[in-house]
């Protein structure tokens, strides 16, 4: 019993490793700014993400939904035709909203 135990943990602690967003190109290229940089910029929208911020019982890392919730509201702001995101408050249970922007001529 003490043996599948084990198991299981290292399962769990390996999933938890696993990043599930991957970046693509275009994201890449979109500023993750702060509300007081984007005065000049062009408010396209707004967009809430989610990621799964568990894996059964067990929380998944802060930093790491952090990051992939930002991958994809990078995402979305390419869809939008945005080049910034500010994030719009903390994250929870998984998700967080975004406000996104253009900020560089087109």
């Amino acid at each position: 019993m003490k043996q599948w135990i084990l198991v299981f943990a290292g399962l769990v602690a390996g999933l938890q490793a696993c990043t599930w967003v991957k970046p693509t190109e275009a994201s890449s290229q979109v500023v993750v700014g702060q509300a007081f940089s984007v005065g000049q910029c062009q408010k396209l929208g707004s967009t809430t993400v989610t990621v799964k911020a568990n894996v059964g019982a067990f929380d998944r890392d802060k930093a790491k939904v952090e990051s992939e919730l930002t991958m994809l509201a990078q995402e979305e702001a390419v869809k939008m035709g945005g080049d910034t995101i500010v994030a719009q408050d903390e994250v929870k249970d998984g998700a967080r909203p975004y406000e996104v922007y253009r900020c560089k001529a087109a």
